[in-house]
């Protein structure tokens, strides 16, 4: 995880992101609309693992029907999507996420898979509640 936040500090200190990082958790600024996605950053064995929470687990539980509703919008961008997985987490949680090899991550691609995963999750977000968490 060392190397992975060097690395990403590197890409802080050259190029001119709208991101924070504090601990495993890098907040990405939206361009111009102040919106932002929190990413939490984390190792799966040989993967890198970024994810974000799309709607908290108290939404997602609600009602059966409201569940399942989410389940077939997830899957149906799941099919959509090559980079970012939708899925439910441990808690409930309907999350982002794209899972890398540590072996092969590269400081563009990680740009792109920070930028893309907060993107996604925010458009997702934003879609099924009309506002920003964060």
């Amino acid at each position: 995880m060392r190397e992975l936040t060097q690395t990403i500090r590197a890409l802080l200190a050259k190029q001119d992101l709208p991101w924070k990082l504090q601990g495993s958790k890098l907040t990405v600024g939206l361009g111009r609309t102040q919106r932002s996605q929190v990413i939490k950053i984390d190792r799966a064995g040989d993967d890198y693992v970024f994810s974000s929470t799309i709607l908290g687990a108290s939404k997602v539980t609600r009602n059966d029907p409201y569940w399942r509703k989410l389940a077939l919008l997830a899957w149906e961008r799941n099919a959509c999507h090559d980079i970012v997985t939708f899925a439910f987490d441990r808690t409930d949680r309907l999350i982002g996420l794209i899972r890398c090899p540590v072996c092969t991550l590269q400081p563009d691609a990680l740009s792109l898979y920070i930028s893309t995963l907060a993107r996604e999750c925010d458009r997702f977000e934003f879609v099924l509640t009309g506002t920003d968490r964060c």
